[in-house]
C-alpha cells in the first residue's frame, strides 16, 4: 500500500510510495482513467477511524490492482465526490503484485476495513482456447489459482478501540444497547436479531430520547421492523434537529403499518376503501393515516434537500389529501434539482385535481406550468374524461391572473385528450365562460371538440370568426397572428376549413415571421397528411423559411416520403436545400426512406455519379509524384485568386493553409466536386434588391441595417431596407469543372500543396471511427442537448502551426467526435 496513515495487516507485500507508468503490472486500454470492473464498494461507517473518514467512499478495481478512495460532499439530494487534497494523483491502495486482485471491501465490527483479494493473476473470462479444464469447467492455467484467496485488514494508525460485543447470546437489553455502537455493522446485526426475536420495544424506544443520530436511525428502523413504532415517536423523529433522522423518519412513514392506500385501491372518484395490506380502513385507521400524512407533508418544505426528496417519494406512494397537495405545490419553487422535482410530480399525481387546484390558487401560478402540464398530461393520457371536465369547470372560476396556467392546461387537453367528456350544464357554462375570457384561443379547440350537442355553436362560431380576423389582419403583430393560427389548427377536426384558412397564407406576401410560426405549428401536429400540405407550399416559401420547412418535413418518415414525392413531381426543387441537406436525405435514419432518396437523387443528378467516376479515374494518377515548383505557379494562377495558402492568396473562399495534410486523393475530391461539403459560413447567397439589381457572394457581416457580401468583385454592402429577396443557394462560390485542368496540372498543384503541409503532417480520416454527434447529446441520451459540445469552428483549424480537421456535425453519418469513455 502507499497510504501513510494506515497499516495493512495479514499477508505481506512491498510498500510503494509511487509507481511509475512503466512499472504498472497492467495498463488499461479501453477505459483509461475509468473503471472496467468496480467490483466492491463501501461507505466507511466503522466508527474507529478519525471522524473525517465517516461517509467516505471506497471501491475496488481488480483489473489494475487498486482501491479507490473519494470523499463525498452533499449536493442537494446527491453528492459530489473528490479525492483527498494532496492525493489527487495517487490511489488509496495500489500494488505491482500481479496476483493482488481486490474484489470486495467491507467495514468490519472492529472498525477496520476488510478487503477480499481474489488472489489470481488471470481475472478473465473462462479460457476456451485449449487448456485443460477441471471438474467445474474452469480453465487450468499457471496464472490462475483455483484454491486460495487472501483477506486484508486495513486499519488507521489513529484508530479508536471500539467495543465489539458478542451478540450471539445477548439478551434484548444488550441487543438494544448495541444499537448505540459507533460501528454500523454491529448496529445492523443487533437490529436484525431484535426483529427476529420479536423483542420488547421499550429498551429500543428509550434510545429515541437519548441516542445520537445514528442510534436514533437504528432504533427507528428496528421499531418499524417490530411493528412497534408509534405515530407519536415517528412524528417526533420527523421533527428531529438532525436532517438524517428526519430523512429516515420520512422514509419509514411509507412502510409503517402499510397505512397509505396504494394505486390499485383507489376508485375513479379518488377514494380508498382499504389500506396498503388490503384491509378495510376503520375510522381510527383513517385518522391515523391523515395524521401521519400531515406530519410527513411538512417535510416537503424542509431546509434539507434529502429530507424533502424522502418525504415526496413517500407521499408519492399513495393517495394524498388536498391539504398535502397544497404543501407539495407550495414547495415546488424550493426544489432545486431534478430528483426532487420528479418526486414532486409523483406525489402531486396522486391527487392531480387537488394539486392543480392548489397551483391555480398559488401566487406564482405561471411558475408551476411545468408541473401542472405533466399532471394534465397524465389525465389526458389516461383518457380520464370525467377529471378533464372537472378541471375545465374549475379553471373557469379562477381569476385572470392565472390565464398563463389556464392556457397551458387547455392546450394540453386539446392536444392529448382523445375523447370528449359528456356535456353537462356545468361544463357547458364553464366552456362558455372561458370562451368569453382572455384564454378564448386556447379553449376554442377544446370547446369545438367537446360541444357535440351544438349548445356552444354560436359562441364558437363568433370566436372563430374573430380569431380568423386576427390571423388575416395585416396590422396585427406576428405573435398574435401565430397564436391565432395555432388556435385555428386546433379546430381542424371539428372544422376542416380552419386548416386551409391557415395554410393558404404560406407562400404569399405574408410576413416571414408569421409563415415561420405556421410551419412550426404544423410540425407539432404530428399527423401523416400534413407533410403533403407543407410540401405543396415549399417552393413558394421565402428562402429563409424553406430550411424551417425542410427541418419540419424530416421529423417524420411519412413526411419525408411526401417530400420525396413532391421532388419527383417537381413541386419542390431539390436545389433549394443544397448539397448538405441532400446528404441528410441520403443518410436518413429510416432505411426505406434513405434508399428511395438515394435512388431519386441519383436520377435527378446524374452529374454526381459522373463526378464519382472522374474522381475514381484521377485519384491514382494524382497520387504519383509531380512537379512542386510548377504546381506552385499553377496554384497562384488558378487557386490563389480566392484562397489563401500560407502567406499568399486572397481570403474569399476558405483558407487552405494546412489542407495539404489531407493528401492528394482527398484534395482531388474537393476540387472536382466543390459542393459536396461546404462550410456554412462559405455558402453563396443571391440577393435581389427592390430596384432589380442582383448580388451574389458570401455573407461576411450582417446587422439590422446592412449585409456585406464578399466575392471576386470585392466586398459589397447592401441595405436591408432595399432587399426584395435573399436566397441561400446551398452551394460554394467555387465553380465546378476544374477537372478540366487535366491530370498533369492537377497532380502538380496537389504535389505543391502536399509538399508544404503533407511532409510534416497527415490528417487522419476518423469518419468511420466517430461515435457521437455534437449536434446531439453525447452522454445520457441524444435528446439531452445540454450534455454536448458546441464547436466554435469547423474545417481546417490550425493549433500552434498544426492543422486539424474539425468535422461539422451534419457532414458525417456516424457523427463527428469520438467519445472517450474515461474520466470526467
Amino acid at each position: 500500500g502507499n497510504t501513510p496513515s494506515f497499516n495493512t495487516i495479514i499477508g505481506s507485500q512491498k510498500s510503494y510510495s509511487s509507481i511509475k507508468y512503466e512499472e504498472l503490472a497492467y495498463v488499461q486500454i479501453d477505459r483509461v482513467g475509468d473503471f472496467t470492473a468496480g467490483a466492491g464498494a463501501v461507505i466507511y461507517d466503522g466508527g474507529a477511524w478519525p471522524a473525517e473518514y465517516n461517509g467516505d467512499y471506497f471501491t475496488t478495481e481488480p483489473t489494475i490492482n487498486l482501491i479507490h478512495h473519494q470523499r463525498l460532499t452533499p449536493k442537494t439530494t446527491s453528492y459530489e465526490a473528490h479525492k483527498l487534497p494532496g492525493r489527487e494523483e495517487t490511489e488509496f491502495i495500489r500494488s505491482t503484485d500481479k496476483w493482488w486482485r481486490p474484489i470486495e471491501v467491507r467495514t468490519g465490527p472492529d472498525g477496520a476495513m476488510y478487503v477480499g483479494d481474489f488472489y489470481n493473476q488471470a481475472v478473465i473470462h473462462n479460457d476456451t482456447r485449449g487448456p485443460d479444464h477441471n471438474k467445474v469447467n474452469a480453465a487450468v492455467r499457471p496464472d490462475r489459482d483455483h484454491y486460495f484467496g487472501r483477506i486484508w485488514r486495513i486499519q488507521h494508525k489513529q484508530a479508536k478501540k471500539i467495543a465489539t460485543p458478542d451478540l450471539a447470546k445477548a439478551d434484548a437489553g444488550q441487543l438494544a444497547a448495541a444499537l448505540a455502537n459507533p460501528n454500523r455493522h454491529i448496529r445492523l446485526l443487533a437490529s436484525r436479531l431484535l426483529i427476529e426475536k420479536g423483542a420488547p420495544a421499550a429498551p429500543v424506544a428509550d434510545l429515541l430520547q437519548n441516542g445520537n443520530a445514528e442510534t436514533k436511525i437504528a432504533a427507528l428502523w428496528t421499531l418499524s421492523g417490530l411493528a412497534r413504532l408509534t405515530d407519536e415517536a415517528l412524528i417526533a423523529a420527523q421533527a428531529d434537529p438532525d436532517a438524517s433522522v428526519r430523512r429516515n423518519a420520512g422514509q419509514i412513514a411509507d412502510s409503517k403499518m402499510g397505512l397509505f392506500p396504494r394505486d390499485h385501491e383507489i376508485s375513479k372518484e379518488g377514494n380508498s376503501g382499504s389500506i396498503g395490506r388490503g384491509r378495510e380502513l376503520s375510522p381510527n385507521t383513517k385518522h391515523e393515516v391523515a395524521r401521519l400524512q400531515e406530519a410527513t407533508a411538512k417535510l416537503v418544505g424542509d431546509e434539507n434537500a434529502t429530507v424533502r426528496a424522502a418525504a415526496l417519494i413517500t407521499l408519492g406512494g399513495g393517495v394524498i389529501s388536498d391539504a398535502t397537495a397544497q404543501q407539495v405545490i407550495a414547495a415546488w419553487p424550493k426544489l432545486d434539482d431534478d430528483f426532487q422535482r420528479s418526486a414532486a410530480v409523483g406525489a402531486a399525481s396522486r391527487n392531480p385535481a387537488g394539486s392543480i387546484a392548489a397551483a391555480l390558487d398559488s401566487a406564482d401560478s405561471a411558475g408551476l406550468i411545468p408541473l401542472v402540464a405533466q399532471l394534465v398530461d397524465t389525465i389526458a393520457r389516461d383518457n380520464n374524461t370525467a377529471a378533464a371536465a372537472k378541471l375545465v369547470t374549475l379553471i373557469a372560476s379562477k381569476p385572470e391572473s392565472t390565464d398563463p396556467l389556464k392556457r397551458s392546461i387547455l392546450d394540453t387537453l386539446g392536444k392529448s385528450l382523445k375523447e370528449a367528456p359528456a356535456m353537462t350544464p356545468e361544463l357547458s357554462a364553464a366552456l362558455g365562460q372561458l370562451l368569453a375570457s382572455g384564454v378564448s384561443g386556447s379553449v376554442l379547440p377544446v370547446a369545438a371538440k367537446w360541444d357535440r350537442d351544438g349548445s356552444l355553436k354560436a359562441e364558437i362560431s363568433k370566436i372563430t370568426t374573430g380569431i380568423t380576423a386576427t390571423l388575416t389582419n395585416t396590422s396585427a403583430s406576428d405573435d398574435a397572428r401565430v397564436a391565432a393560427a395555432r388556435s385555428l389548427l386546433g379546430l381542424r377536426s371539428a372544422n376542416p376549413e380552419s386548416l386551409a384558412t391557415v395554410t393558404k397564407l404560406l407562400g404569399t406576401d405574408t410576413p416571414a415571421g408569421l409563415q415561420r410560426g405556421i410551419v412550426s405549428a404544423l410540425g407539432e401536429l404530428n399527423e401523416p397528411s400534413l407533410g403533403a400540405v407543407v410540401c405543396a407550399a415549399y417552393n413558394k416559401l421565402p428562402a429563409d423559411i424553406q430550411p424551417v420547412a425542410f427541418e419540419t418535413l424530416l421529423k417524420r418518415a411519412d413526411w419525408t416520403l411526401a417530400l420525396l414525392d413532391a421532388i419527383t413531381a417537381k413541386q419542390v426543387d431539390p436545389a433549394s436545400f443544397g448539397p448538405a441537406n441532400a446528404f441528410r436525405l441520403r443518410t436518413y435514419p429510416d432505411k426505406v426512406v434513405a434508399k428511395r432518396a438515394n435512388d431519386m437523387l441519383d436520377q435527378l443528378n446524374p452529374m454526381a455519379k459522373a463526378k464519382e467516376e472522374i474522381i475514381a479515374k484521377l485519384a491514382p494518377l494524382v497520387e504519383k509524384p509531380g512537379d512542386a515548383v510548377r504546381g506552385k505557379l499553377m496554384f497562384q494562377a488558378t487557386c490563389a485568386t480566392c484562397h489563401k495558402f500560407g502567406d499568399s492568396g486572397a481570403e474569399i473562399g476558405p483558407g487552405l493553409t494546412g489542407m495539404g495534410s489531407h493528401g492528394p486523393a482527398e484534395l482531388l475530391t474537393a476540387i472536382v466536386d466543390p459542393n459536396r461539403e461546404v462550410e456554412p459560413s462559405f455558402l453563396t447567397w443571391n440577393i435581389e434588391t427592390k430596384d432589380g439589381q442582383f448580388y451574389a457572394g458570401i455573407i461576411v457581416r450582417e446587422n439590422p441595417s446592412s449585409i456585406t457580401l464578399k466575392s471576386l468583385a470585392g466586398q459589397q454592402e447592401v441595405k436591408v431596407a432595399d432587399i426584395k429577396s435573399r436566397v441561400n443557394t446551398g452551394r460554394s462560390l467555387m465553380p465546378e469543372g476544374f477537372d478540366g485542368l487535366g491530370e498533369e496540372m492537377l497532380r502538380d498543384i496537389l504535389t505543391y500543396m502536399v509538399s508544404v503541409d503533407g511532409g510534416k503532417f497527415r490528417t487522419l480520416d476518423l469518419r468511420k471511427a466517430y461515435t457521437a454527434n455534437t449536434a446531439q447529446g453525447l452522454y445520457l441520451s441524444p435528446e439531452n442537448k445540454e450534455d454536448t459540445i458546441i464547436l466554435k469552428k469547423t474545417g481546417t483549424v490550425n493549433v500552434e502551426g498544426i492543422p486539424f480537421n474539425i468535422l461539422a456535425p451534419e457532414k458525417s453519418v456516424t457523427g463527428n467526435v469520438v467519445v472517450l469513455k474515461g474520466g470526467g
